[in-house]
């Protein structure tokens, strides 16, 4: 990039469904905005999702429970709001889920409580 200034590829989280089928990191952007696609649960495959330090807005989509090979979750640092779906629960494989400054609110559903 000329005089070192880089752009970004993507602003949004939609386009990373087709780029990520396994591992989805973007968290050195910080450009993404907008909401989580509900599509991202179908990605039955990802085991590992970043994407911390953005501006992401809205509520965690309840289809995120449907990311069942994910080990890893980091949608930490961003404008999230609402509560926790207790879908999440169903992420058996999960050993890290960092939800950290984000607006979310409620309490953490009794579902989580099974992960390892």
């Amino acid at each position: 990039a000329p005089n070192g200034v880089h752009r970004p590829l993507l602003t949004s989280v939609r386009p990373l469904l087709f780029f990520c089928p396994t591992t989805c990191s973007r968290s050195t952007v910080n450009l993404l905005n907008g909401t989580l696609p509900t599509e991202m649960g179908r990605l039955e495959k990802l085991t590992y999702l970043d994407l911390r330090k953005n501006r992401l807005k809205g509520k965690i989509p309840t289809e995120f429970g449907g990311l069942t090979a994910s080990n890893q979750i980091h949608i930490d640092i961003n404008s999230l709001s609402g509560a926790i779906p207790m879908e999440m629960g169903r992420l058996k494989n999960l050993g890290n889920l960092a939800l950290n400054d984000n607006v979310l609110d409620g309490k953490l559903p009794t579902e989580i409580g099974g992960m390892t």
